[in-house]
């Protein structure tokens, strides 16, 4: 399961998910309207991960988070306050 906290954050957030394999991961940042703010390509290693995303130039609102690798999407609801 895919977890994001603090949420919500106000000047970095951390995404932590599980692996049954090394995958790379695209971490991206989005306006609710799909607007792209940020996006990162990350090596993840099987087993469990945490990943630091820097959030301190976002103005306050709510944001997706999605999470892509080989097999699936995750997509999580983050406020910036």
């Amino acid at each position: 399961e895919v977890q994001l906290f603090p949420n919500p954050a106000s000047t970095e957030a951390n995404v932590s998910f599980y692996l049954e394999a090394d995958e790379k991961i695209a971490v991206t940042l989005m306006e609710l309207n799909g607007k792209i703010m940020s996006r990162q390509s990350i090596a993840a290693s099987e087993g469990f991960n945490i990943h630091n995303i820097d959030i301190s130039m976002l103005p306050k609102g709510v944001y997706m988070v999605q999470l892509t690798g080989n097999a699936n999407t995750v997509t999580k609801r983050m406020a910036v306050q």
